[in-house]
């Protein structure tokens, strides 16, 4: 009895070498690989308000025109002029339409019911990243992000 315990211990005492080489390679790489997948991923800080966008019926959609979003006063210490925004429209989905990418031009003095005033120009109008033009534009609502920072997902968690 005592020398089948031996040989069991002998046998789960000792791993072999292949196992242990490979199996801390194989670690490394899928560790390294997500790393490497996390500082790929772009997880851009952003700032969310709304937006309604209204236009007289003789507005041309191609030209740049000036729409007024509104955000919370909680974190409007962060907005700046030029700072990039995305648009997107409530009653046209963002995966069908795209988005409306535009800059902040200014930002109001004071806020109007606990909601600062920020004005954005929009490039053209008509076209959304998607190169699609929704129906009618004259009087739509949408929700406006701010891109705060560019950011990974590494940047994200670690700094």
């Amino acid at each position: 009895m005592l020398l089948r315990t031996q040989e069991i211990n002998e046998l789960l005492g000792q791993s072999p070498n292949y196992l242990i080489t490979w199996g801390t390679t194989w670690f490394i790489i899928i560790v390294l690989s997500f790393f490497a997948a996390m500082a790929l991923i772009d997880y851009p800080e952003t700032l969310s308000g709304t937006v309604s966008i209204k236009l007289s019926k003789n507005t041309n959609l191609d030209s740049p025109c000036i729409v007024i979003a509104e955000f919370p006063i909680l974190s409007s210490g962060k907005l700046a002029k030029d700072q990039q925004v995305v648009i997107k429209l409530k009653n046209y989905s963002s995966q069908e339409y795209g988005v409306i990418l535009g800059k902040i031009v200014s930002i109001g003095p004071s806020p109007i019911n606990e909601k600062y005033k920020v004005y954005v120009k929009i490039p053209r109008l008509c076209t959304t990243n998607n190169f699609k033009i929704p129906g009618n534009i004259l009087n739509i609502d949408g929700y406006i992000y701010v891109i705060i920072k560019d950011k990974t997902l590494l940047h994200h968690f670690f700094w």
